[in-house]
């Protein structure tokens, strides 16, 4: 049947004044309850073993020096062996004590210690070398030499972790009673209580085992005099360098194989042996021709290395840029040394003036580094200009009206200044009068010899009358 209007909104009426259905207090205070459980610990836990140390490396065989003169010799330039990595210590397993017993929250037994690492197993040392002069290369096979390197250190083991506690009594229940918020009587219930076990301690790992030292080297010379030590690289003080003379000197080897075939039956050392070929000495000369005084460069050096095929290399900070040359003698090398700065001074360019307008707008710069006759100075240029008047537009639409190289012929250097003449690139006449706003973007490259670095420097203003 089809309620009538008013029907319906007097039963629309007496939902709403129905009460929303709460659940019980109790159920709420219970729920609460869950949320907030509490574990406790009891007993203490084991502690942790202690890790192994690891073991010493080896010592080195001595090293031996002698001349061979076809007596039988023998030699042990063995190195010692690495020792062993100590085991770590196990770790204590835990202390259970009692566990508490009908209480009102969870329990939690106490873990074992972790076990301690193993210690790592020392190298072993590496054999001796072995340098024999000799003039009748058939007394090599007279010498007995042991120059094996000794063994590495065995690994230690890892600790057994501790073991830990278990629950007597796993789960047991207790009658709890809460205030209840609707009546004057607390609410009880029944509720389960739990016990977790300890965890038994984590076993420590074992160490890595040392490495067998390298076998001992020979070095062979066909020479009764002792070889007098090289001197194959210096380096010297900027500062020193006026007139400077020095004998760099280098030994030259050769390397080869089958060490052991030369000496003795039996004899342990490194297969690849090196044996001398002869000795280069090179006089240098340094003179200095540089417009400036060498006391300007006190806290910097350069180095002088005589190379395998008898050539001198001259080598400056990477700060330094230095412009030399050299000339070899059948007994000497000459380097003259003509112009040396730092780069820093190659960055010095402060702009100081735009002037004029039209074919006679000029650009100029003062090098407060004052090298400008020392290095090659190369300008690329971007120029933006706008013709909106500045009476009546602050922001202007500046475009770019020249992009590119200046050609040196419009750059002319006055000492330490340089001036540019930007009326003469193919900008158009419009963009040259008084008036005008310009932005300009100057990128400069200077250069010495094969060094190079960039400056930009930018300007805004516009063009006088």
């Amino acid at each position: 049947m089809q309620l009538p209007w008013f029907a319906k909104f007097s039963l629309f009426l007496f939902f709403l004044s129905v009460p929303l259905l709460m659940p019980p207090t109790d159920s709420l205070q219970c729920s609460m309850l869950v949320w907030s459980r509490e574990i406790r610990d009891f007993g203490d836990d084991g502690s942790d073993g202690f890790d192994g140390r690891d073991g010493r490396n080896g010592r080195p065989g001595d090293n031996q020096t002698l001349f061979a003169d076809g007596s039988s010799i023998l030699l042990d330039l063995s190195g010692t062996d690495g020792e062993d990595g100590e085991d770590g210590d196990n770790g204590d397993d835990a202390r259970c004590r009692r566990q508490p017993r009908n209480v009102d929250y969870d329990l939690r037994a106490p873990d074992g210690g972790d076990g301690g690492d193993g210690g790592d197993g020392g190298d072993g040392g590496q054999g001796g070398f072995l340098t024999i002069y000799y003039t009748n290369r058939d007394h090599l096979n007279n010498i007995f030499v042991n120059a094996a390197g000794g063994k590495g250190g065995r690994s230690g083991r890892g600790g057994n972790g501790g073991d830990g506690c278990d629950c007597r009594e796993r789960d047991w229940d207790v009658r709890v009673c809460e205030d209840s918020l609707n009546t004057s009587q607390p609410q009880c219930r029944e509720r389960e209580f739990r016990c977790y076990d300890g965890s038994d301690g984590r076993n420590g790992s074992w160490g890595a085992s040392g490495g067998n030292g390298r076998l001992g080297t020979l070095t062979l010379i066909n020479r009764q005099e002792p070889l007098a030590e090289d001197n194959p690289a210096i380096a010297v003080p900027i500062s020193q360098l006026a007139s400077l003379d020095v004998v760099l000197s280098r030994n030259r080897w050769e390397t080869r194989q089958g060490a052991s075939l030369l000496l003795a039956p039996g004899s342990k050392i490194a297969d690849e042996y090196r044996e001398f070929r002869d000795r280069i000495e090179r006089p240098v000369r340094v003179t200095w021709e540089a417009g400036r005084s060498t006391y300007n460069f006190t806290d910097t050096r350069a180095n002088f290395r005589l190379t395998e095929d008898n050539k001198v290399e001259l080598f400056f900070p990477e700060d330094i840029w230095v412009q030399a040359q050299q000339f070899v003698e059948t007994d000497r090398t000459n380097i003259i040394i003509s112009n040396l700065i730092r780069e820093s001074e190659a960055t010095e360019l402060t702009l100081v003036e735009f002037a004029s307008n039209g074919e006679n707008l000029t650009l100029s710069l003062i090098d407060r580094g004052q090298v400008s006759d020392i290095v090659t100075t190369e300008f690329a240029i971007t120029y933006r200009a706008t013709t909106s008047s500045v009476w009546f537009s602050r922001n202007r639409d500046y475009r770019t009206r020249y992009e590119g190289k200046i050609p040196p012929e419009l750059v002319t250097q006055n000492y330490n200044r340089l001036t540019l003449n930007l009326g003469q690139l193919p900008i158009e006449s419009q963009y040259l009068q008084p008036g005008v706003g310009v932005e300009i973007e100057l990128l400069v490259t200077r250069s010495l010899g094969e060094r190079s670095t960039q400056q930009i420097i930018t300007w805004k203003g516009e063009i006088k009358g």
